[in-house]
């Protein structure tokens, strides 16, 4: 790609990767010997008097080690750029390299020694490519020693990565025009000619998590080839180019502060006599250190525990296949993915939480309010029958949790599957995720409500919040192209 060290105008982008010189000692060809898979030269041309940078990936292993030496031809002369060998990185993870070195016009070459954990080698392979200064010349180059205009770093998984061109871009006379190629470093893939040249900004939303880089070519209207893309669009053309390392993630979790300490909260909790465990097996009054336990968000840092810091606000990216495949065999919610996920998309439900409540409260689709409940009466008064449907036993109390909760979705016109699955995403939005006094949005903020704690809490049982946690991360496992948010909580030490 023109992120690689040819540097003539036109070349084909498949030469670009294999024009390459690779050397390695006995065996270097096995599958356990570490091979570097890309070199990208941060900026092209590079112009006499510029500094440049390198990203380099290998394959073949998970964690290598680089040593990189820099040959300038007019002098000679070898120069080692990492001192030895470096720590022991990630071999996909984009390694930069930055020689603290301003370029004189001539040629150059890079040598990149690449080996494995546990080699015994002074290399398991290594390297070569050729790199060339040139002079400046304004009617005929272009200069890209400016920042590629790219808003962050770090990007979640569906969001638009927009590039408005490079700052203090000059030389060849304007317009200029930009194109979008993109390399896969986590999959060692190219995607070519994502966007045609435009002089306005280009845009690329990722579809898959990963590390990135992203390689804009730079071309003028004004440039002996632009003649080449007028008549091929995905022609190899360009006058120079930049890259960029992104970060395209699924997960991202921010922390809300709170003006008192976890010991004030688990203070409070406990002198309301309302919290329960069942840890004995039987139902007690939870003790301070238990409810303490629960309270703690360190406690809860990875793994399943964290899903209740899980925001509980709509996230888009889940095809109705995708939940009907999560209901498929769960009694009446079976092939029900359309309902759910209208439901979450109208209320700004997440929507892995309202299945798993419904499946939690319904017995897998098979309990007696989910499966039909036949109402004559309500509040003792005489109604027209009909059957009704409540899957998350809202209003179903514990002194008759089967009149009252039919009752319940009688007199809110819960007649189908269908009308309970919305009217359920309904009153948890209202009540809880999105009511805004509360914004109880986390099953954590559900069961102990940390803005005002002892009031509006959706459970006694100090376990409550972690015991949906498995079922929810389950189903957000099978749900690849949706992103996660989590709230964690930060008390005053």
């Amino acid at each position: 790609m023109g992120g690689c060290f040819n540097l003539n105008k036109i070349i084909s982008i498949f030469i670009l990767v294999i024009t390459i010189i690779i050397f390695s000692p006995k065996f270097a060809f096995a599958l356990d010997r570490p091979i570097v898979s890309f070199v990208g030269v941060a900026q092209s041309p590079l112009i006499q008097g510029d500094k440049e940078k390198f990203y380099i990936t290998s394959k073949n292993a998970k964690e290598v080690q680089y040593r990189i030496f820099l040959y300038e031809e007019n002098r000679k002369l070898w120069t080692e750029v990492t001192l030895g060998y470096t720590n022991f990185i990630n071999a996909q993870v984009p390694y930069e390299v930055s020689p603290q070195k301003v370029f004189n016009l001539g040629k150059y070459k890079i040598s990149i020694w690449v080996r494995g954990k546990g080699s015994s080698s002074n290399y398991d392979s290594f390297y070569i490519a050729n790199l060339n200064c040139v002079n400046k010349d304004d009617n005929n180059r272009v200069y890209l020693d400016g920042n590629l205009q790219v808003a962050k770093d770090e990007y979640m998984l569906g969001e638009n990565v927009k590039i408005n061109g490079v700052e203090n871009i000059r030389g060849m006379k304007a317009p200029y025009k930009y194109k979008l190629n993109v390399y896969n470093a986590t999959k060692n893939q190219w995607s070519t000619h994502i966007t045609n040249y435009s002089k306005d900004a280009i845009q690329w939303k990722p579809t898959e998590v990963g590390i990135y880089v992203i390689d804009v070519w730079v071309m003028s209207s004004n440039s002996t080839l632009w003649s080449k893309v007028v008549s091929d669009p995905h022609a190899t053309a360009y006058e120079g180019w930049k890259l960029k390392v992104i970060n395209v993630i699924k997960s991202n979790t921010s922390l809300t502060s709170y003006t008192y300490s976890l010991d004030a909260m688990t203070n409070t909790q406990y002198a309301l006599k309302s919290s329960l465990t069942d840890t004995s097996g039987k139902w007690i009054a939870a003790n301070k250190t238990q409810i303490r336990y629960y309270l703690d968000p360190l406690n809860f840092s990875n793994g399943e525990g964290k899903y209740q810091f899980l925001k509980l606000n709509y996230t888009s990216g889940i095809s109705v296949n995708e939940i009907n495949t999560v209901l498929q065999g769960k009694g009446v919610l079976n092939k029900e993915g359309q309902a759910f996920s209208d439901a979450c998309i109208k209320n700004n439900v997440n929507l892995a939480y309202l299945i798993s409540h419904s499946l939690l409260e319904t017995g897998n689709g098979t309990s007696n309010l989910a499966t039909g409940y036949i109402v004559t009466k309500v509040n003792g008064k005489n109604v027209a029958p009909k059957v009704t449907f409540n899957l998350f036993g809202i209003g179903a109390m514990d002194v008759d949790p089967a009149r009252l909760g039919s009752e319940y979705a009688y007199a809110n016109g819960w007649f189908s599957v269908q009308q309970a699955v919305a009217g359920g995403a309904y009153w948890i939005s209202k009540y809880y995720i999105n009511n805004s006094s509360y914004n109880q949005n986390t099953l954590y903020k559900m069961r102990w409500n940390p803005n005002n704690t002892g009031y509006h809490q959706y459970a006694t049982d100090v376990g409550w919040a972690i015991k949906q946690t498995k079922v929810i991360k389950s189903i957000m496992d099978k749900f690849i192209n949706c992103n996660l948010y989590f709230d964690v909580p930060k008390y005053l030490n």
